[in-house]
């Protein structure tokens, strides 16, 4: 009876080790790729980084709020069950310090629908601080395994497109703001 169950403790071992060894992090048969996060680094008017830690009148990451326009609604971000509760995450640990603002790509307006690839763009208003809402457009696409933004406008002004990222930032997908506000 012991070197029954002693064959099938190795059995259930040898099968999980084998299970995980086989699979790649990055090439899971079936798994999605998204980007839905614009990652944002904030410069004031001398260049300097008004997430990093050091800069004196840094923006105050827990003041920000976020918003999605929906149906020419503005409905503030809150879901306590994500890590991100507010649709923001703070990157103030490694340079370049940046915030990741969340784009509403699953209640976007899918401007079309061809052979399985959806485009479509969504609004946001991240506001900064009680005097300070920006507006930020995003174009995306998806299809079958994937989601991307494809462009960005924030206030206006094409500030990222993924085919001539002119303005973005190394290491990810993302661009650069300066706020003379500051």
């Amino acid at each position: 009876m012991k070197y029954l169950n002693l064959t099938k403790t190795l059995l259930i071992s040898l099968t999980c080790l084998l299970t995980l060894l086989s699979c790649k992090k990055d090439n899971i048969p079936g798994s999605m790729h998204i980007r839905e996060n614009l990652k944002i680094v904030f410069l004031n008017k001398s260049g300097q980084n008004l997430v990093d830690p050091l800069t004196v009148n840094r923006l105050q990451f827990e003041k920000m709020r976020l918003f999605f326009l929906e149906n020419n609604e503005k409905i503030e971000v809150y879901n306590p069950m994500l890590d991100s509760p507010r649709g923001l995450h703070l990157n103030d640990k490694e340079a370049p310090y940046f915030i990741a603002v969340s784009a509403n790509i699953s209640k976007g307006e899918v401007l079309s629908d061809k052979n399985g690839i959806k485009t479509g763009q969504s609004t946001a208003l991240l506001q900064l601080n009680d005097s300070i809402t920006d507006t930020i457009k995003t174009e995306w696409q998806s299809g079958p395994g994937y989601v991307l933004i494809t462009k960005t406008w924030y206030n206006g002004i094409l500030v990222y497109d993924v085919a001539n990222p002119q303005n973005g930032i190394e290491n990810g997908d993302g661009f650069k703001i300066t706020k003379s506000e500051f």
